[in-house]
Parts: C-alpha cells; structure tokens; sequence
C-alpha cells in the first residue's frame, strides 16, 4: 500500500504521458447532442472535449451531462412529476421528445473542466485522482484533457470531419474559451493499467481508506429506481 501511495505521489503527469498515449477525440461546439451522444456511443468513452472555431478548449461533455440534460428536457416538458405521467405519453411522442432535444446544441449540456499543463512538473497522479478526477466528489470526473504547449502539433478526431493537424499557438482570447488546445487525455482506467504495467497489480486490492482517499462520497439507489432518475 505505501509502495503504490509513494508512487503515485511521485509519478508526474508530465512524465505518463510521455510515454502513455490514447486517441483523442472531440465536439465542435456547433455539434448537437445527439451527435455528441453517437460519438460517445461509437468510441466507448464517456466524455470529450468541446472546442470552439478555432479548436480551443469551450469545456466537457460527458454521459452525465447528457443523461441530466435529458431529464430536464422531460421535466419541461411534463412537469417535475414526469416519471408519474409516462404512462399517459404515448411511444410517438416520447420519441419527438428524444428527436427535439438531439437537436439542442451540445454546449447546452457541457461542465467545466480544467484543462491540465503538460509540462507542470509539479503536477503528479495522485494529484490527477483527486483534483482531476475528483473521485472524493459526488461527480466525479472519467478523464481528464492535458495541452502540450511545447507540442507544435497534434492529431485530433472530431465530429465535424476526419483527422486533422492542428498547430499549436496561443489563442485569441475569445471569451469563454481557454486559448489552448488540448493534445492528450488521461482516464481512469489508466492509472490500474499503470500500476500493473509498474508491477504494482497485488496493490490494487487495497482500500480507498488504505491509500488515504477514504473522503469518498458515495450515492446509492435502490434495484428498483428508473435509471434516468438514478443518473440525475
């Protein structure tokens, strides 16, 4: 337990990356939701970045967003009460429902997230697990977006087109954008397969309260409860 607690306070996020690599994908913020959701859907990923005209970083959107912003979109249309009222509403108009809010920009329904320094040496992945992934939050984070500004160019997939080349330059400052471009991400499920690449898997047993993460907020439900409610 200390060997894996020691480890992951020293191994910087600067230094996984470099040698850890996954592809990146994005949102256009002219993209709809449900382009966002199909982009999720094909890729398996639960969330990506949202980037303006220029490719800097608007903020996140994830399966969460999504799920909350759908409920919203229930209730308006059937009161807080729609979960008692969906017996009443037939198939075809649920689906009009489903079709109205695809439709609704994606930055509608997107959270902020930091967009975390490569080259912040400081910056480690025990840092990266609380801060980044907030996993001591009632929300936490499933992955996080690092820009390399020593990167003069990367490759990103997004939904307006193919893969492309975007240079790396300081923006223009337009508000609500970042004026960086994100280059890599880093999930969760990253950091077990670091510390079984590390030698470190007979560790991964230990418990939250052994690895002084023990703060951890945790909502449950019952077997019974809608999943859309669940998700809310």
């Amino acid at each position: 337990m200390e060997q894996t607690q020691q480890f992951l306070k020293t191994e910087t996020l600067s230094h996984f990356i470099g040698e850890h690599t996954q592809n990146l994908f994005g949102l256009q913020k002219k993209a709809s939701i449900k382009e966002a959701t199909a982009l999720l859907q094909s890729k398996g990923i639960l969330s990506v970045p949202v980037l303006d005209e220029n490719n800097e970083y608007v903020g996140a959107v994830s399966c969460a967003d999504l799920l909350r912003g759908l409920v919203r979109n229930l209730q308006a249309n059937l009161g807080d009460g729609y979960l008692d009222n969906l017996s009443s509403v037939s198939p075809a108009e649920l689906n009009n429902m489903g079709s109205f809010y695809g439709t609704k920009p994606v930055t509608s329904v997107l959270h902020d997230a930091d967009l975390w320094m490569k080259g912040d040496q400081s910056t480690t992945l025990m840092h990266v697990l609380t801060e980044g992934f907030q996993i001591q939050n009632a929300r936490v984070h499933h992955r996080i977006f690092v820009c390399d500004p020593a990167k003069r160019t990367h490759k990103l997939s997004t939904n307006s087109g193919p893969e492309m080349v975007i240079n790396i330059k300081q923006g223009s400052e337009q508000e609500n954008a970042s004026s960086w471009v994100p280059t890599h991400v880093v999930s969760q499920l990253d950091i077990p397969r670091l510390l079984i690449e590390k030698k470190l898997a007979n560790e991964i047993s230990t418990s939250i309260d052994d690895l002084g993460l023990d703060k951890t907020v945790v909502h449950t439900v019952t077997a019974s409860t809608p999943a859309i409610v669940a998700f809310h």
